[in-house]
């Protein structure tokens, strides 16, 4: 996904420039390397608030019932 959004704002900002857009002139082709190592360290948190707000929901569906 982060892949796809990259590879689509270098096309845009290619179509407006008019220069050849790669990963050492734009921002964008840069994107996939920083979300890769930074969901290394990110994801263990992100899948356990994911966990507790699906364990809330089903409370919550549980107690309304």
């Amino acid at each position: 996904m982060v892949i796809a959004l990259a590879i689509g704002m270098m096309a845009v900002e290619e179509s407006h420039t008019g220069i050849a857009q790669n990963e050492d002139s734009s921002v964008w082709g840069v994107l996939p390397w920083r979300s890769m190592f930074t969901m290394v360290i990110f994801l263990p948190a992100a899948t356990l608030m994911a966990l507790v707000s699906m364990l809330v929901i089903l409370r919550n569906a549980a107690v309304l019932w």
